[in-house]
């Protein structure tokens, strides 16, 4: 499929694309506004609620500004590596989750928990979040052992 027609298909059918779509491909977290689909054997995630995409959006912007330094990354709107983008979104979330003291990272209900208790998520510990995205590693491939 020519990958021109790929992203205008795309952007048609996922009206409301998942801001922590890497994160809940790679099995860091799940959202159960999400719902994942398939085109040309790859897999999109979109969002159900306009307004939960936003604000995922503004903590996703958050995580970016507040890590910037720590990644070695802009934090103006700049394309990201993807294993910079992984350990952002992975890392940022596992570190919201341990802040709000929750044992499931799903995405949709760690914001609504963060607006409820601290109204504003300029007011989170953003130390320990970011120690969090900067500690994250992938896990590792098995590699055999040469014979």
């Amino acid at each position: 499929m020519d990958e021109n027609a790929y992203h205008a298909h795309r952007s048609q059918i996922n009206t409301i694309p998942c801001v922590f779509s890497k994160a809940i491909l790679a099995n860091c977290a799940q959202c159960e506004l999400s719902n994942k689909r398939s085109l040309a054997e790859r897999e999109m995630v979109s969002c159900n609620a306009q307004v939960a995409q936003i604000n995922c959006t503004t903590l996703h912007n958050l995580f970016r500004e507040r890590a910037a330094f720590a990644l070695k990354i802009s934090p103006a709107n700049t394309e990201m590596a993807h294993n910079k983008a992984m350990q952002l979104q992975c890392g940022g979330l596992i570190g919201l989750q341990t802040v709000l003291e929750v044992k499931s990272c799903n995405v949709h209900a760690l914001v609504q928990l963060t607006l409820e208790n601290e109204k504003s998520m300029l007011n989170l510990p953003w130390q320990e979040i970011v120690a969090a995205i900067a500690i994250w590693k992938p896990r590792q491939r098995f590699q055999s052992k040469p014979n």
